[in-house]
């Protein structure tokens, strides 16, 4: 369910990704319109925040983390 927010939310800010009659492969790009817009997204959420961070108590990274080409260890 938490997953499916942030699909959602990617639609919500890039609607026409939502709009599956006007994608189609092999005429536009669309994995390269996705996953922008999925980039696009994650740094909102650095910014603002998310509703899975706040139901999980935990912060996004700041831009500059995410941003950041460094290995990072989990």
């Amino acid at each position: 369910m938490l997953v499916e927010w942030e699909f959602r939310k990617v639609i919500q800010f890039f609607a026409f990704l939502g709009f599956k009659y006007g994608l189609k492969t092999g005429l536009s790009p669309i994995a390269t319109w996705y996953f922008t817009g999925v980039f696009l997204t994650n740094c909102h959420t650095c910014y603002y925040g998310s509703n899975n961070a706040t139901a999980f108590g935990c912060t996004p990274p700041c831009i500059e983390e995410y941003l950041s080409r460094e290995e990072r260890e989990f």
